[in-house]
């Protein structure tokens, strides 16, 4: 059967890649709908494999507009019927269970409402509310009701990963043919993003998916996996991405060799560990060797380009003076696009056509104001206590569920990455990042969930 199924999605994706007549288009969609309708899974992991093809939409014109549709976007409407349906189910049948993050989502999607008092261009908001807000809920909401076995489980991050490595393939295919962005005499990666920094902050996140499964691999496939984890990584460092080199990828390594150590430690013996922290030894200083091979093939002057950190400053003030003036809601998802270039210095040679404030604090407060700022602080706090009890309770599962540990910590390291990189970028203010930190907050979920059920029983 499965064949036929592969035949039936390969030929859906070549169709919609050259389609360009609207009503080819709009059948493709509907073929999607009854695909996504018969296998509601594989259409979710194939959505979360396109996340970071954002900018590969579809432009469909219609009488008086042209609507972009990113393909992501495409396959997650796609599953509205199947998800209604089991969420009708578990409802009815009383097995839907509740988390904190779960009324966190809710308080989200209402602050972000609220945030609309102070909305001055509303096709702006409109779209930052579809991109930032109700996309990366849906993908939530997918990934914590459709995943309910640890096979579909594995099989959804796997494609989170996969759509990672083609972003580095694709970046790199282009870097080799002399593609990219030159700042500080060096020729910067870039995938399918319009910025190297973009592209790094995809990546970094991706890095760490790849070592958790590297790490719970065996064979031929670890070997498989490691060389994928070496393309990725050589991708992230001709980004030549300072948060990326500085804060994201050492805080994420640090974060992920604590949580699979402390993994291997608990629940294997010590004869069995120790083959494993021998690759996790050997994977560090892989990683240590590459990051030295790229400052020293990119020379001190990237590393120590001051005017950039400037600007950086420079931003931030900017930034603090716009949400001095919109303190409690801020001015709405995708609302700093409009307002920020206003509160330029004049005579400024600084870009006013930024979509965010280059730090998370300033992210969420120019945006969400005090109220976003604080919920980002509960949401944090939140996913750090359930997942120190996540990790706590690990050794008490089913085997099946403790053979997810070391990719859930690629996921746990990916967003500390994220977090660590969005003290100077952005976090969760652009589309696929915002998709890619709400999908790995309901795959964290599922976990913590049936963690808690078979502990429990």
């Amino acid at each position: 059967r499965w064949p036929v199924q592969l035949t039936a999605w390969a030929a859906l994706a070549l169709v919609y890649h050259f389609a360009v007549w609207p009503p080819l288009i709009g059948l493709c969609w509907i073929v999607a709908l009854f695909l996504t309708a018969a296998q509601p899974r594989v259409g979710l992991g194939l959505a979360l494999l396109l996340l970071p093809f954002f900018y590969w939409h579809k432009a469909v014109a219609l009488v008086n507009r042209t609507i972009t549709v990113p393909p992501a976007y495409v396959l997650l409407l796609c599953l509205m019927p199947a998800l209604s349906l089991n969420l009708w189910q578990r409802l009815r049948q009383r097995t839907a269970h509740f988390y904190a993050l779960d009324w966190l989502a809710a308080a989200w999607l209402l602050i972000s409402l609220v945030a609309a008092a102070n909305v001055w261009h509303w096709p702006g908001y409109g779209r930052g509310l579809v991109d930032l807000v109700l996309v990366p809920l849906l993908l939530y909401l997918a990934t914590r009701t459709l995943l309910d076995q640890p096979c579909a489980w594995r099989s959804a991050v796997g494609g989170l990963a996969i759509g990672g490595v083609l972003v580095a393939l694709l970046g790199l295919v282009s870097w080799l043919r002399g593609m990219g962005t030159a700042a500080d005499s060096v020729l910067r990666l870039v995938g399918p993003h319009f910025s190297p920094n973009h592209t790094a902050l995809y990546l970094e996140r991706t890095l760490f998916l790849l070592a958790g499964f590297a790490w719970a691999s065996r064979g031929t496939w670890r070997w498989v996996g490691l060389t994928v984890w070496g393309c990725t990584l050589l991708a992230l460092l001709l980004t030549a991405s300072r948060g990326a080199w500085l804060l994201g990828v050492p805080v994420g390594a640090l974060c992920f060799a604590l949580l699979v150590g402390r993994g291997s430690a608990e629940n294997e013996s010590a004869a069995s560990a120790r083959p494993r922290m021998a690759w996790l030894g050997l994977a560090t200083l892989a990683l240590i060797v590459m990051i030295a091979i790229g400052v020293a093939g990119f020379g001190w002057e990237r590393l120590s380009n001051q005017a950039t950190v400037l600007d950086r400053v420079a931003i931030w003030r900017s930034s603090a003076a716009l949400w001095r003036d919109f303190p409690l809601a801020g001015t709405g998802p995708g609302g700093f696009y409009w307002l920020y270039p206003a509160y330029l210095p004049p005579g400024s040679t600084m870009d006013p056509n930024l979509r965010h404030p280059h730090n998370l604090w300033l992210e969420f407060g120019s945006m969400w104001g005090v109220i976003g700022l604080g919920w980002i602080i509960v949401t944090l706090g939140v996913a750090w206590s359930s997942l120190r009890r996540l990790w706590r309770n690990w050794p008490t599962v089913s085997h099946e569920w403790i053979a997810c540990q070391p990719i859930a910590a690629g996921l746990v390291a990916g967003l500390a990455a994220g977090v660590a990189h969005g003290q100077v970028d952005a976090f969760g203010a652009l589309a696929d990042l915002a998709a890619w930190n709400w999908a790995a907050f309901g795959l964290l979920s599922v976990l913590v969930i049936h963690v808690r059920g078979e502990t429990n029983e």
